[in-house]
């Protein structure tokens, strides 16, 4: 049975900014180091901690210093800060350790995470009775 990590790409659609989810097979009991470099092909990671801590967004710490700025839209609105580039979702383990999904777990995670994105692109074009424009988290 393989195990897997969600993988958050942004993406520009026409005039719309998204986040491409996937999944990304990880047979190892825990995420290496080497990998998530790999994945976000960076040189070096920081992680934030999301829904009570049960969650782990790893993404590239100088994705600023290094390439043009590109909004994760999906991973920017789970931690509530804006991360750039790609970014890896995965749990945590007791000990701390970043850990892959079961694949039904990823299943049924990249589904709802689609659906959550498709109403936060769909508010982000649409304006207000008074014109204004409608934001994500307003």
């Amino acid at each position: 049975m393989k195990n897997y990590i969600i993988l958050f790409t942004p993406e520009i659609d026409g005039d719309k900014l998204c986040s491409v989810i996937t999944k990304e097979v990880c047979d190892t009991k825990s995420l290496e180091l080497e990998r998530c470099y790999d994945l976000i092909d960076c040189r070096l990671i920081d992680i934030h901690t999301v829904c009570d801590g049960n969650l782990l967004l790893i993404f590239d710490d100088e994705f600023l210093l290094n390439h043009i700025p590109i909004p994760n839209v999906m991973a920017s609105q789970l931690d509530r800060c804006v991360l750039c580039g790609k970014v890896i979702l995965c749990r945590t383990n007791n000990d701390g350790e970043c850990v892959p999904f079961t694949e039904a777990e990823a299943d049924l995670l990249i589904s709802l995470l689609k659906r959550i994105q498709g109403n936060i692109v769909a508010s982000l074009g649409k304006d207000d009775e008074n014109g204004e424009a409608i934001r994500a988290g307003s």
